[in-house]
């Protein structure tokens, strides 16, 4: 517990910013690509926030050298799943 008390208080807030921005900043990354599919039709609202989710926790669990794979994989799956329904 010492070590946390020596952090100044300045750096506790500078670090409850980025945090702020880098959270603001990946919402408006997602409102912009879901943004296009809710406008077209595509997908409804609650459709785009469940394909955020999902492929928000995919990206953030899964090993760095499986992502382009697996984002070829999901746009091919969601690209049949549009198509038949």
């Amino acid at each position: 517990m010492e070590l946390i008390s020596e952090i100044p208080i300045a750096l506790w807030i500078a670090g409850a910013l980025a945090l702020y921005m880098a959270w603001a900043i990946g919402a408006n990354d997602v409102a912009n690509a879901m943004g296009t599919s809710v406008g077209s039709g595509a997908l409804t609202v609650w459709g785009a926030i469940l394909v955020a989710a999902i492929l928000s926790l995919l990206v953030h669990f899964s090993p760095v050298g499986m992502l382009p794979i697996l984002c070829v994989k999901v746009c091919w799956m969601c690209r049949w799943w549009i198509v038949t329904s």
